[in-house]
């Protein structure tokens, strides 16, 4: 049996939780997620916690914010005028596909809405949680 090592294809199912219990995402219904190890898919934590594992190995690892997402920071924030956002998108709590000051690609959550501006939390959702992952091998091929 093939243990999982740098460049190894795995299945894997996952679910991942926050360390309040809420469930956050699953493949349970989906079918196994397929990855090969070492091409940054995974978080580095996560990678380095699956290698060594067998097919039908089990593991609940939990992550602290700075070995997943890192700390939320508290000057992500960007204003935006209200009239730039659909009005569907006018909601708080709402996530969004945002452009940061930088052109790169990133989720944004509302946060506060006043008459004429939007804000927007630019912090990646999960920063500054601690996460819970649920891991199950399903293959492992070198």
């Amino acid at each position: 049996m093939s243990k999982i090592q740098e460049g190894s294809k795995i299945q894997l199912f996952f679910q991942l939780s926050f360390d309040d219990g809420t469930v956050v995402d699953s493949n349970r219904d989906n079918g196994p997620a397929e990855c090969e190890i070492g091409k940054g898919i995974l978080l580095p934590s996560i990678e380095e916690a699956l290698i060594g594992m067998l097919e039908n190995e089990k593991k609940k690892l939990v992550l602290k914010p700075e070995e997943a997402y890192g700390p939320a920071d508290p000057n992500a924030y960007m204003l935006v005028p209200l009239e730039q956002l659909p009005k569907e998108a006018r909601e708080i709590g709402k996530t969004l596909n945002a452009e940061d000051e930088s052109g790169e690609q990133r989720t944004a959550i509302v946060v506060e809405i006043n008459e004429k501006t939007i804000k927007l939390d630019m912090n990646h959702p999960y920063a500054g949680r601690t996460l819970i992952f649920d891991l199950e091998v399903v293959s492992v091929s070198n």
